[in-house]
Parts: C-alpha cells; structure tokens; sequence
C-alpha cells in the first residue's frame, strides 16, 4: 500500500493504537493523508485531503 486516506484528524490518528494490532499495511505506507474540511484552510504540517467540489475527486495537499 502506498497511500492511506484517514477520514479523521490527525489528534484522532494519535489517539488510535496502530501499533497493537499488528497493523503493518498502515505502517509501511509511504503516503499518509489526514482528512480536513477545507484544504485551503489548512494551516498545520502534514500531508492532508479533502474533496474536489465534485464530492468524489480527492486532493491531496502537503503543508510543510
């Protein structure tokens, strides 16, 4: 698996023990986005996606 999309914040993915259910299709990935509601809104560091105003087209954006 190369990317994940987390439909969720990334407070909320911290909160999640990934670790303990031996979940290494999710650890390995080399792309990993967060969910935000609006991606030019955006402020925070990380990869993060959101809908196209097609509601089904994902854009990633990458805030460094």
């Amino acid at each position: 698996m190369t990317k994940v999309y987390y439909k969720g914040t990334l407070s909320q993915w911290d909160d999640i023990a990934i670790y303990l259910f031996e979940n290494d299709f999710l650890i390995d990935a080399t792309h990993f986005y967060y969910y935000t509601n609006n991606g030019a809104s955006e402020t925070a560091y990380g990869n993060w996606w959101y809908y196209d105003t097609d509601g089904v087209t994902i854009i990633e954006k990458v805030v460094e």
